[in-house]
């Protein structure tokens, strides 16, 4: 090897999202997707890595290959074969794709587990396997000495893709009632936001503000923060420890600090 040239080199995408559809909105209605288009954003990530000095050795596809829309209009097999045409063009013959949840809106765990998305039944390099025999999808490779990558399975314990009826949905459905009180579930619990600590409160002292349409913070010692019971609690119920704590705004924080 020359001197200076790279150990390895790879190429790196996610959430391509394509859908043969028209142009439609995120969940929040706050960013356009433009469904058909992200095909051709692929191929320039092709092209681009196809005219590199030095072509990448694999591809990390990141996840969110397809968009979920495709499972409405009973199109998700046909979107995901257009998508993986793009992989299979001769650029790069390694692709280690991981699973988002746009996958497993599109099909069930155990499709996927068979599918071309799971890279262990093509990847040729030796794979560091994590859980012979489960269906979790999740192992380790090593292009190189003193390099590992670890492909992490998001959605091992999820509602997703899983049948209602079997031990594995019951099991997540348990979990994350347990720490989401929220009747809709795919509306995650309200997540703590430490700002920081305020200059002319003590030492020990810190914010913890919870991310919402009108921001409420509470000022807490290190100590409380540092205890799993409360801190998980105020995710969950914030008014039982802190019902009779005065609620500042974001505003009133930001000026504790600076005046």
């Amino acid at each position: 090897m020359s001197a200076g040239a790279p150990l390895f080199t790879f190429g790196v995408i996610a959430d391509v999202q394509y859908a043969d559809l028209e142009d439609g909105s995120n969940f929040a209605r706050t960013r356009t997707r433009y469904y058909r288009n992200s095909l051709q954003l692929l191929r320039k990530a092709r092209e681009h890595w196809s005219g590199s000095a030095v072509r990448p050795e694999f591809v990390l596809q990141l996840g969110d290959l397809i968009d979920g829309f495709n499972a409405l209009h009973g199109a998700s097999r046909s979107a995901l074969d257009t998508v993986l045409r793009e992989f299979r063009s001769g650029v790069v013959d390694e692709v280690h794709h991981v699973w988002g949840n746009h996958e497993l809106y599109n099909f069930s765990r155990e499709e996927l587990l068979t599918s071309e998305l799971n890279s262990t039944l093509h990847v040729k390099r030796r794979l560091g396997e994590c859980c012979p025999g489960a269906d979790i999808y999740a192992y380790s490779f090593s292009p190189q000495p003193g390099f590992t990558f670890i492909v992490l399975d998001a959605y091992d314990m999820s509602l997703l893709g899983l049948e209602e009826s079997s031990e594995q949905y019951q099991s997540a459905l348990r979990l994350i009632q347990m720490y989401n009180s929220h009747q809709d579930l795919n509306s995650p619990p309200t997540p703590i936001k430490i700002l920081r600590a305020s200059p002319k409160a003590s030492p020990q002292s810190l914010y913890a503000c919870v991310s919402s349409a009108s921001m409420s913070c509470w000022s807490l010692t290190l100590r409380e923060l540092q205890t799993p019971d409360i801190t998980e609690d105020i995710t969950l119920n914030r008014s039982r420890y802190y019902k009779d704590t005065p609620s500042l705004t974001e505003a009133s924080v930001r000026s504790s600090w600076t005046g």
